[in-house]
């Protein structure tokens, strides 16, 4: 019963920072803006991470894209958050994937969430 409850608070607060009228079903989230969502963070987002959303048949895979240079690679390992190494981005980008209709992974932003608190 209290996880239940949990989860849709959770629901609703994420829902409330999507920045779209679409709500989220299952483990995806529509975001008109990743960088809105991630805005909502930036008090824990002390290394100022810029995220970009990119378009991905691999949308629901739990995977980013971050440059090999990129400092916290670490982080992904320790929460079994899989990247792939695109050089075209900056050192403080992180590229997130999603579909043609901006939906997003609740997991992936969830661990992006977590890599955010502890850099």
């Amino acid at each position: 019963m209290f996880i239940s409850l949990y989860f849709f608070f959770f629901f609703e607060k994420i829902n409330s920072l999507n920045k779209n009228e679409k709500i989220i079903s299952s483990n995806k989230i529509y975001l008109a803006d990743i960088n809105y969502f991630f805005e909502n963070f930036k008090n824990i987002n002390k290394q100022n991470i810029v995220f970009i959303s990119k378009t991905s048949t691999n949308w629901n895979t739990e995977t980013v894209e971050i440059n090999k240079n990129f400092k916290f690679i670490n982080f992904f390992k320790l929460i079994s958050l899989k990247y792939k190494i695109n050089n075209q981005l900056g050192n403080k980008e992180i590229s997130v994937y999603s579909n043609k209709n901006n939906e997003f992974s609740i997991n992936t932003l969830y661990k992006l969430v977590l890599i955010l608190a502890f850099i």
